[in-house]
């Protein structure tokens, strides 16, 4: 199953979680604050160009290689953005949202199981992360565990406080319920 995901979500919750001043233990450089901008505006390809040639500089920047993941997955590129994803939690573990934002890109991959992974880590430190429950659904729906994907909507539902977590959460139970009705044998015999 292709699970299509708004296309607002990857950006909003990059920028919203991780802008330079929200991260900035220590100083973002002008190259990161410059592909947070193309971002916010999406710019992507630039954004990738400016993140790219950051990374050149310093391969160490988690802000840059977060960004150009966010900004790969835009454009299309979601393994090669999760690759950078992988790193990015590699230099600074533990972030929940980090690993919601890597299963998103890993559930548009096709990589599911993976997606479902990183979306029950991302719920172990956060389990108040809507996105990483709608995204854990969404994985157990494309790895075709209707089942379990109804629980975890169902779950959701009754803690979810995000509007677009729970019409993503609603949106999968109408597509559990619709494909469940289209397999059902016909009784007209």
């Amino acid at each position: 199953m292709q699970v299509n995901l708004p296309k607002y979500l990857m950006i909003l919750v990059a920028l919203s979680t991780f802008s330079p001043a929200a991260l900035a233990g220590g100083v973002a450089s002008p190259a990161v604050h410059q592909g947070y901008d193309l971002l916010s505006k999406c710019d992507y390809p630039r954004a990738i160009f400016v993140l790219s040639a950051a990374l050149k500089t310093n391969s160490g920047d988690v802000m840059a290689r977060r960004y150009l993941a966010v900004a790969l997955n835009h454009t299309g590129n979601a393994s090669k953005a999760a690759q950078h994803m992988e790193l990015v939690i590699k230099m600074e573990p533990g972030k929940a949202a980090d690993l919601a934002l890597l299963g998103h890109m890993y559930l548009l991959s096709g990589e599911h199981t993976h997606a479902i992974s990183r979306f029950k880590q991302s719920l172990t430190l956060a389990p108040e992360s809507d996105d990483a429950r709608w995204g854990l659904a969404a994985a157990y729906l494309a790895v075709g565990d209707a089942s379990k994907a109804t629980a975890t909507c169902n779950d959701g539902l009754a803690v979810c406080r995000d509007l677009n977590a729970r019409k993503q959460l609603v949106r999968i139970l109408s597509t559990i319920r619709t494909t469940a009705q289209t397999c059902e044998p016909d009784s007209r015999g």
